[in-house]
């Protein structure tokens, strides 16, 4: 709602206000996204939290479709203060439902803890010694295992808009029709896998899906760019685009939510936000490096070869999958 107060009113105008809000927006978001994954370690039993990860996955996923699909969608009809409005609104829901659900029984008694610079440390010093000998497995599994998603995610617009020729709206129809659809159908799938097989064989699986679903960008570059530069609806691309995304968005949402579900089951529910929080900033920490590195290696390889090389940096990661799951528990198969 602060957004539509003080958004500039043209390309001279004030942005000081303006950037302080999304500042503000940025940082009570990541608070916001701990708090919940910690009260999903606290409410769901260790072997449901797959269960537990896909329902967060699935949640942020319908959020994305509100924020990517229908506000702008509202601002081309009334303007983006009443896009931002219509979101401010959404919000409201967040709060109504954190009242009416229930207290899990060990975040009762996580609020007896320790107080002070202690609640800081004292999850730190207990996460570390959990990990013990397997703490550089555990960091080198958390950097690497998203590498596919992380290096391809960050260039698919540029490769679908500027290397092929799609327009926005194809690929904001397309990406977001077929995507969010099979992303929720996917993360459905990643939490059923956990349960049904446990975390060792549900990662290796959604990982080889996470990896082979980048074959199809290289599929797609093999067809070449465009003729004039642009795409009718009409054109079969069409169809191999909506193929693509299906496959990419189902198996994001698989090994999201398998992720998800084993970094939740490091935490100790006694101190679940502060140590989500540190694993995810490691997590991000990754994300970040991957991302910048993607438009150097896909200018000095080309997108063909970028593309082969996201399916490849997969491998690191799947022979991280067992000492990985087994650093924290050892029976785990």
């Amino acid at each position: 709602a602060i957004l539509a107060l003080v958004a500039p009113a043209g390309p001279d105008a004030a942005t000081l206000a303006f950037g302080l809000a999304l500042a503000t927006i940025a940082t009570l978001s990541a608070t916001q996204d701990i708090a919940v994954n910690a009260w999903t370690v606290d409410a769901f039993p260790r072997r449901e939290l797959g269960i537990g990860s896909a329902a967060c996955v699935a949640g942020y996923r319908v959020a994305l479709l509100a924020g990517g699909s229908l506000a702008p969608l509202v601002a081309a009809w009334k303007g983006w203060n009443a896009a931002f409005l219509l979101l401010a609104a959404l919000m409201a829901l967040g709060p109504v439902t954190a009242l009416l659900a229930r207290e899990p029984g060990e975040g009762r008694a996580a609020r007896d803890g320790p107080g002070g610079l202690r609640s800081l440390v004292e999850p730190i010093r207990e996460l570390l010694a959990f990990a013990g000998p397997h703490a550089v497995a555990i960091t080198l599994f958390v950097l690497v295992f998203r590498l596919p998603d992380q290096l391809g995610n960050a260039m698919q617009k540029p490769f679908l808009l500027e290397g092929l020729g799609y327009t926005k709206e194809q690929y904001g129809l397309i990406r977001n029709a077929l995507g969010i659809g099979a992303t929720l159908a996917g993360a459905a799938i990643g939490g059923g896998l956990v349960a049904r097989f446990g975390l060792v064989r549900a990662l290796v699986l959604c990982g080889v899906a996470q990896a082979a679903s980048n074959l199809g960008f290289v599929l797609l570059s093999l067809r070449g760019p465009a003729e004039g530069g642009s795409l009718a609806w009409s054109d079969p691309a069409m169809v191999w685009l909506g193929a693509v995304s299906l496959v990419e968005s189902l198996s994001g949402g698989m090994v999201a939510t398998a992720f998800v579900a084993w970094l939740m089951s490091l935490c100790d529910r006694r101190h679940a936000a502060t140590q989500y929080a540190l694993l995810t900033g490691l997590f991000a920490l990754g994300q970040s490096f991957a991302s910048a590195a993607s438009g150097p290696i896909s200018k000095e390889l080309g997108w063909r070869w970028f593309f082969v090389v996201t399916v490849v940096v997969a491998i690191p990661g799947l022979l991280l999958v067992r000492p990985g799951v087994r650093a924290v528990r050892p029976d785990a198969d």
